[in-house]
């Protein structure tokens, strides 16, 4: 059995972390997202990720070789205007190599921690239907809630880490195996037109 262990995003992890990163905007069909692999996107991205005051964090999961099996990234949203402080999950992704293990799991339970060193009130993200393989695989997680299930048109189903209090792990009776989920894209504007990016998590 892999021992994993998540991380911050780190300079020297970029090399591995990049293809990834392609695997996770490129759709069935073979196409890619071009807009969020050009280099200057790419960029500034990486900058954003691994600057230690960025709202937007990168994380990674690496195996006991120091192998990148996965990465999420998340955002944090400050207290304001009296809405508590809360965190947002935009990016999570598995390589194919570890679909299987524990590695997502284990992501979404570092998510979990994270909202409690930050005293955030809650986490949510977003999963369209047309990825019915993540749907299944967050619906198998304890500790995981459907917060607020598709309405027509938009097709986006809202989860969130419930209580906060309850460590993520598959449900006794899940027999779900890890999928490359892909989440969100942005919870201001759920229907704009990129719902293919989530059907990756077909392949």
């Amino acid at each position: 059995m892999t021992n994993f262990t998540i991380r911050s995003l780190q300079k020297d992890d970029m090399p591995s972390w990049q293809p990834l990163w392609v695997g996770y905007n490129t759709l069935p069909n073979g196409s890619a997202i071009v807009g969020r692999l050009s280099p200057k996107y790419m960029q500034r991205l990486e900058t954003l990720l691994l600057h230690p005051d960025s709202k937007l964090r990168g994380f990674v999961v690496v195996d006991d070789q120091n192998r990148v099996a996965g990465f999420f990234n998340r955002k944090a949203f400050a207290a304001k205007e009296g809405k508590p402080a809360r965190g947002y999950l935009k990016d999570i992704f598995v390589a194919e190599a570890w679909r299987g293990s524990n590695a997502a799991p284990m992501m979404i339970e570092a998510l979990r921690q994270e909202a409690v060193n930050n005293r955030w009130q809650n986490v949510e993200w977003h999963c369209h239907n047309n990825n019915p393989k993540g749907i299944h695989f967050y619906q198998s997680l304890d500790g995981v809630t459907l917060a607020s299930p598709a309405v027509p048109p938009s097709g986006w189903n809202t989860f969130s880490l419930g209580d906060m209090q309850t460590p993520i792990a598959k449900k006794v009776s899940s027999s779900t195996s890890d999928v490359p989920i892909a989440p969100v894209r942005s919870n201001r504007h759920p229907a704009k037109p990129v719902v293919p990016a989530i059907a990756r998590a077909e392949r």
